[in-house]
């Protein structure tokens, strides 16, 4: 997966879907990520608690398709600290890196599945 968004517009979608995403997680970590999907120039954001789901759909500069479940608090919070402009988003093995000017993180990713 790889893709380049600007920043406040993923920002604002990952702020919007990761209110739903639980802190608790003991039984199903999976619900306290965001799954992020590309399929061609569409970024789909979806997160769910079991009981409520939304979910967002962008148009981006996507490069490869494919799916990731990052934690929703983690990557909400880096994306919030980057400077503005375009953001690059690639999954590299099992971690999702995020570039954007001088900074480069790397996040670790749940399965799509």
């Amino acid at each position: 997966m790889k893709f380049r968004i600007e920043r406040d517009e993923f920002n604002e979608a990952l702020s919007d879907v990761s209110r739903v995403a639980t802190a608790r997680t003991s039984a199903m970590p999976a619900l306290a990520g965001v799954e992020l999907a590309v399929s061609g120039d569409t970024l789909t954001l979806s997160c769910t608690d079991k009981e409520l789901s939304i979910q967002t759909t962008l148009a981006i500069g996507g490069q490869k398709d494919g799916v990731v479940v990052p934690t929703a608090r983690i990557i909400t919070e880096l994306v919030r600290g980057l400077p503005d402009g375009k953001v690059q988003v690639a999954l590299e093995g099992e971690s999702l890196i995020v570039e954007a000017g001088r900074n480069r993180s790397s996040v670790l990713c749940y399965a799509a599945n």
